[in-house]
C-alpha cells in the first residue's frame, strides 16, 4: 500500500483531458494555428500506370476548371491551383473580416507520354487527367545520323 500516490492534474488518466483543453485553447486563441497551413498548402494526387496510359486523380474540392491550370512540357506535369475568397459586403459595421487566398502546385515526371493527346476532366471536385503512353513503335529507340561528305 505504499506505492499509492494522489490523483494530480499531471497523472496518466487527466492527460488525454488536459491536451484536449489545450487544443480547444489553441484553436480560439491562436489567429492563424499551424495546422491550418499544413492542410491548405497542398491537394492529395494519386497517380495509377496502366499498360497503355497514366491516370492522376487530384482531389481539389470546390475549384471550378477556371481556377486549376494544368501544364505538360517535356514529360513534366505541373498541376496548378488558385483560389481567392474576397468577401464584397456593403454593411461596415463587420467585427472581424478575413480574406482568403490560396495557390497550390504539384509536379509529376512522365517521360513516356504522347503530348498531343492528354485530355482532362473536372467532375464533383475531382480532377482526372488522362495521359496516354507512346506506343513502343512510335519511339525512336536509334536515329541514324548521315554523314554528308564534302569535297
Amino acid at each position: 500500500m505504499t506505492n499509492l500516490r494522489p490523483l494530480n492534474n499531471h497523472s496518466f488518466f487527466n492527460r488525454g483531458l488536459m491536451d484536449m483543453n489545450d487544443i480547444i485553447d489553441s484553436f480560439f486563441k491562436n489567429d492563424f494555428p499551424v495546422s491550418d497551413l499544413t492542410r491548405t498548402s497542398t491537394f492529395k494526387v494519386d497517380i495509377k500506370a496502366e499498360d497503355d496510359r497514366y491516370i492522376v486523380e487530384a482531389e481539389l474540392p470546390g475549384l471550378t476548371k477556371d481556377q486549376i491550370d494544368i501544364d505538360l512540357h517535356d514529360g513534366r506535369l505541373t498541376l496548378t491551383a488558385e483560389e481567392k475568397n474576397d468577401v464584397d459586403e456593403e454593411n461596415d459595421n463587420y467585427i472581424h473580416r478575413e480574406r482568403r487566398f490560396s495557390k497550390m502546385s504539384r509536379t509529376m515526371v512522365f517521360p513516356d507520354v504522347d503530348e498531343d493527346a492528354v485530355s482532362a476532366t473536372l467532375e464533383k471536385g475531382l480532377l482526372t487527367i488522362d495521359l496516354p503512353k507512346i506506343r513502343e513503335e512510335e519511339k525512336e529507340t536509334v536515329k541514324k545520323i548521315q554523314i554528308e561528305e564534302r569535297k
